[in-house]
């Protein structure tokens, strides 16, 4: 087998891709950066397939197993193309490595000066208003939240960014948490007294104004929903996109485009909705008799489920989940019903005097909707019901997959996207100038180290609509004609000097720190390819990769 590179002349077209073939290369710039770099053959090739992708504005799916390193065989051509790029991952943790240590080190070694951004979601950035809020009204009941909120206070007069990540001792299941972050619903916009200090408008102008954006799964199919946040304004204006960790692709952009009615939603609502009763409508109603009410109806509803110590999941396919009585299912859920029913009927009253109670009349209605879905027999794509450790509780409503929600965006229509979406509107307000969108069709680019096992890939592109314009491809390279492309390659870059070894689909990588540099041993390639070290390529493993599994997960 051949450890070396392929030479330029035979690999490299264009003046673009012979540029990112000599940066990979024993003489280059990352050579030099790194005296311990080493070039391996399955990283130069998945960056010249990346780099032909962005030069013709084409999709390309690549599946790159421990050794190949993956991560710099796209950064290195989307970062010397300076095009704007978007790079979304499936976890924060990866987000975060490469926004505070690959994009710095990489630029540092190429000589670039660009731009980058990080962006996470709502609740990842404190709320000046809620804190305000939680302080003057909050009703804590855990003395904890009491005395970490004082803490939460002095750390809100320092913090450049806001990210609560910056919190030691904050966790995510936090009763605390969503008193001082907002949501989509609670959000007041531009009437907020805190606008122009908002750590989440702060953080979208930043992106906006950035070479490269660094995001997440969860973050680019809820803002693609709803068209109304940071995302929605970006993704007209970058030529690039990057899905890393795309194995999970599928179910998190499922989870966004079905249906939930979640006991922590409404328990939510209830909470802000006794603080703001009190606060802008003392008097005109019972607030704690509603609040009351309606987290006993929820408690009730939990009852009828199993109590399990771990979180489960159980099939929705008659009247009730199964294992549960058909009475006593109706009786509990039209008890939660009940109850909401009651907080509209409280909140139409008063909802006019201030802007919080019109917003929580709008989630009170659209709580009353969800669970009117739940209602009526499903007909398409599975529902389920899933119970947290936590005593929580959610109902889930999901299509299959993502095949039909992507035409438009990186499927057969995807080109309608080149341009701004004449019917996406931006947030109400936002200030921020966004660059002029592309002029040339943008590149998407789906890596991971597990996508499958076949030569098509079919567990990842048969449900991410991938396939129809996806011609079969032995190695490394486009389509013709279809302006797609498929790489098997078997490697990642986690460990220094590691020879690339092909992991079962079915297994995730590992998040331990690389070391500076992608530094990593020679990589031995097949007839096909697909990268896998001599001395394991007899036992290598061909079990096929496990069923789509939807799982409740938020952002």
């Amino acid at each position: 087998m051949n450890d070396k590179p392929t030479p330029p002349d035979e690999q490299a077209s264009t003046g673009f891709r012979q540029a990112v073939h000599r940066t990979l290369s024993e003489a280059g710039e990352l050579a030099r950066h790194w005296p311990n770099y080493v070039p391996r053959a399955g990283q130069i090739d998945m960056a010249q397939a990346v780099a032909q992708s962005i030069e013709e504005g084409s999709s390309l799916v690549v599946q790159a197993g421990t050794g190949v390193g993956k991560t710099f065989a796209y950064l290195v051509p989307a970062l010397l193309s300076q095009e704007r790029t978007l790079i979304s991952t499936a976890t924060k943790a990866l987000q975060e490595q490469l926004h505070g240590r690959d994009l710095p080190e990489l630029l540092k070694a190429l000589g670039l000066n660009l731009k980058v951004a990080l962006l996470k979601g709502r609740s990842s950035y404190l709320c000046l208003h809620r804190l305000e809020q939680t302080l003057d009204h909050g009703r804590l009941s855990d003395r904890g939240d009491v005395i970490f909120l004082d803490q939460v206070k002095r750390w809100a007069g320092t913090t450049r960014q806001g990210d609560v990540a910056e919190l030691a001792g904050l966790e995510d299941q936090s009763t605390l948490l969503p008193l001082i972050t907002s949501t989509r619903d609670n959000c007041l916009g531009s009437e907020c007294a805190h606008w122009q200090d908002c750590h989440v408008n702060l953080a979208r102008k930043a992106a906006m104004q950035a070479d490269v954006v660094v995001i997440n799964h969860h973050l680019f199919f809820a803002d693609w929903q709803v068209r109304a946040s940071g995302v929605a304004e970006l993704l007209p204006q970058v030529r690039v996109v990057v899905f890393d960790e795309a194995h999970q692709l599928n179910e998190v952009g499922t989870q966004f485009l079905g249906d939930a009615f979640t006991s922590s939603a409404a328990l939510e609502f209830s909470r802000d909705g006794l603080m703001a009763g009190l606060q802008h409508a003392r008097g005109v109603s019972v607030w704690q008799d509603l609040s009351a009410h309606l987290q006993q109806a929820l408690k009730d509803w939990r009852l009828v489920m199993p109590v399990d110590p771990v979180a489960n999941r159980y099939r929705w396919l008659e009247q009730a989940p199964d294992g549960v009585s058909v009475e006593a299912w109706a009786k509990a859920w039209q008890g939660v019903t009940d109850a909401l029913e009651a907080w509209r009927t409280a909140l139409e009253g008063v909802a006019p005097a201030h802007l919080e109670l019109t917003r929580l009349l709008e989630r009170c209605e659209a709580l009353l909707a969800t669970a009117q879905t739940f209602e009526q027999p499903v007909t398409q794509g599975v529902r389920w019901l899933e119970t947290g450790s936590f005593g929580s509780m959610g109902l889930h409503q999901a299509p299959l997959d993502l095949q039909t929600a992507v035409a438009d965006l990186w499927g057969p229509n995807a080109q309608a996207l080149a341009q701004p979406d004449s019917e996406s509107e931006p947030e109400p307000d936002s200030d921020a100038e966004a660059p002029p969108p592309p002029s040339r069709p943008r590149a998407w680019i789906f890596t991971s180290a597990t996508l499958g096992v076949d030569e098509h890939m079919t567990w990842f592109t048969q449900p991410c609509g991938l396939t129809l314009a996806l011609r079969t491809s032995g190695g490394v390279g486009h389509a013709p004609g279809q302006g797609l492309g498929r790489a098997n390659l078997g490697a990642d870059h986690h460990q220094p000097r590691l020879e690339g070894h092909c992991r079962h689909p079915e297994r995730r990588p590992r998040s331990s720190p690389r070391p500076r540099g992608d530094v990593a041993g020679p990589a031995h390639q097949t007839a096909t390819h697909e990268l896998v070290p001599a001395r394991r390529a007899r036992s290598r493993s061909r079990r096929g990769v496990g069923g789509h599994r939807q799982f409740l997960g938020g952002l």
